[in-house]
């Protein structure tokens, strides 16, 4: 080695850098250096790590590049039909020569405990599997189906409750009526045996709409005992006030079905308050009106039914359902 100039002033890290910068490798062998990137050689020979990750070479054969082939020893697996070595191989993939095709995979196996064992041989197949579900299912249907059972049962007794309360709701509701005249009611004086129907069209109190306010009379909604009772003001026009007699009838279906006592004018008086009140027992759809009759002994006159402010009124409650 030759003396560095005498005006050579190196670091010894810029000496070593220009060492290495001069220095050439020689092999007495072809050195081929690998090459990279994802992009393939267009030749060979240089090794190519695709991707630089990828180990493959130049098949001159094949005028292109191939992924290097690994010997299945290094790997550590075998295929074949005979077992292969277990101090060699970890895995084995057995391959049938017999059955059609020939060399078709039958297992997957690896030595353990001595032995090459299928590492899918516990796993259940398809039809065990619909086994064990059939057999589930066979176990659980008896529940299933009490289970089905008990659900109609409950609906069928939530349906014979919903009509249990509809029916009691309905058995609250007891139709209270009360009603009045709109105006005063002129009655002709025709005797005890001719009755004249009392207008009450004005209805108070219905709040279940079952009083027929234009015909002046209650429809029955239901079977059951109703009381009625009815309270009027009479205020003599024309009639003979002496011999003054009333009658306060309730009629049922168009026939009288109960009367009050006779009210009787007693001279000079002009105003009497006939009253009535009972128990009637009716059907769906029967009718209730209030009428009256008027003698003097000699029927020629008229009587004034008070209407104004309530002075005459009839009332009606269901008391009992049937």
């Amino acid at each position: 080695m030759g003396a560095l100039p005498p005006n050579v002033r190196w670091t010894p890290q810029q000496l070593g850098d220009a060492i290495a910068g001069a220095l050439t490798l020689v092999t007495r062998g072809t050195y081929l250096l690998p090459l990279g990137g994802s992009t393939e050689p267009t030749s060979g020979p240089n090794p190519w790590f695709k991707n630089d990750s990828e180990l493959w070479v130049w098949s001159a054969t094949a005028g292109e590049y191939i992924p290097l082939p690994l010997n299945s020893l290094s790997l550590e697996y075998f295929v074949g039909i005979a077992a292969p070595d277990a101090t060699k191989y970890q895995f084995w993939i057995e391959t049938s020569g017999v059955s059609s095709p020939v060399g078709s995979p039958l297992a997957l196996k690896t030595y353990y405990n001595g032995a090459w064992t299928d590492v899918y041989a516990n796993r259940p197949t398809l039809t065990a599997v619909n086994a064990l579900i059939a057999a589930a299912v066979a176990t659980l249907q008896p529940q299933i189906d009490a289970l089905e059972t008990d659900v109609t049962d409950l609906q069928t007794d939530v349906t014979d409750l919903q009509t249990d309360v509809s029916a009691l709701q309905d058995s609250l509701i007891n139709y209270p009526i009360s009603v009045w005249l709109t105006a005063d009611q002129t009655v002709p004086i025709q005797g005890a045996a001719t009755f004249t129907k009392l207008l009450f069209n004005n209805a108070v109190v219905d709040p279940d709409a079952a009083y027929d306010s234009g015909n002046s009379q209650f429809v029955a909604p239901k079977d059951g005992i109703y009381s009625v009772s009815c309270e009027l003001q009479i205020d003599n026009d024309t009639g003979v006030s002496g011999g003054m007699e009333f009658a306060l009838a309730i009629f049922k279906n168009g026939g009288s079905y109960n009367g009050s006592g006779m009210a009787i004018g007693s001279p000079p008086g002009d105003r009497w308050y006939p009253q009535v009140y009972t128990l009637v027992q009716l059907a769906t759809g029967d009718i209730i009106d209030f009428r009256m009759s008027a003698a003097d002994g000699v029927g020629a006159g008229n009587v004034t039914v008070a209407g104004a402010g309530g002075n005459s009124s009839a009332s009606i409650l269901l008391e009992r359902a049937l």
